[in-house]
């Protein structure tokens, strides 16, 4: 793998942003970073549900998270609060 002030020698980095290839992996990285996002706004909202005592069942139809995900952010809770 080459580095990257290697490849920034080989290709000016004005013309390798205009590359179709660059702009789909830019493209591809903000798309990633928005689905992990929701993903952590998902699983707060979550938290917060399961301390106002909702059910895992309503928590995953409100949030669209499986009920084995919020049972793992429920035990991650649990382990937090016996740790502190």
């Amino acid at each position: 793998m080459l580095e990257p002030e290697v490849i920034q020698r080989i290709i000016r980095s004005d013309i390798m942003q205009e590359s179709t290839m660059y702009q789909e992996i830019l493209r591809q990285g903000k798309e990633q970073g928005r689905a992990e996002g929701r993903t952590e706004a998902l699983q707060q909202v979550a938290i917060l549900l399961l301390k106002m005592g909702m059910s895992l069942e309503q928590i995953a139809e409100t949030t669209q998270l499986t009920v084995a995900q919020i049972q793992a952010l429920q035990e991650n809770q649990e382990q937090d609060n016996q740790n502190n």
